[in-house]
């Protein structure tokens, strides 16, 4: 309700959506499911992006994937306080978020000693979406210097053996 207030105070057009998670139920929109539509997500039209308020993993835009790819019932006021409200409702499908939303990549750069018995990597690594969200969080917690270490940890997890000559993050 905050954030509903909120938004109608600033003006922004939403809507208020109802689902569950897919892996317990499917949403279905031919039965009155109150006992298993759980889960309260904001939605908002002009920018065609969702936002789940109790959920602190994921970013405004990122749909956890429990609840993308599954029915959903939204919910949208119209009118105004002076000429009273109308409550509109219709039942549509929240979209899975595009692959390229979320990605992880690696880039290793190898050089060689001259007779190949040593080598020194540059490792740089970029996550993005879904494979960012847990660690994005994390990270808003901690103390730059716990981030740090958290992060640089990440990457002696790719090899135990290594020594790292530099370590920075964004």
């Amino acid at each position: 309700e905050l954030y509903a207030s909120l938004f109608d105070e600033m003006g922004l057009d939403y809507e208020v959506v109802f689902t569950c998670n897919r892996y317990d139920y499917s949403f279905d929109k031919e039965f009155e499911g109150y006992n298993y539509i759980d889960e309260d997500l904001l939605y908002f039209p002009k920018a065609d992006v969702f936002l789940i308020p109790a959920d602190v993993t994921h970013r405004v835009g990122l749909v956890p994937a429990y609840y993308s790819n599954n029915g959903a019932l939204f919910i949208r006021k119209d009118g105004s306080p002076e000429k009273g409200w109308d409550v509109k409702t219709r039942k549509a499908t929240i979209p899975a978020d595009p692959y390229w939303l979320s990605c992880d990549t690696l880039i290793l750069n190898a050089v060689l000693s001259e007779d190949m018995s040593e080598a020194a990597f540059n490792v740089s690594q970029s996550m993005t979406g879904h494979n960012a969200a847990t660690i994005q969080v994390l990270t808003d917690f901690l103390t730059e210097e716990e981030a740090s270490t958290l992060l640089e940890s990440m990457v002696k997890n790719l090899n135990a053996n290594q020594e790292l000559d530099h370590f920075e993050y964004e």
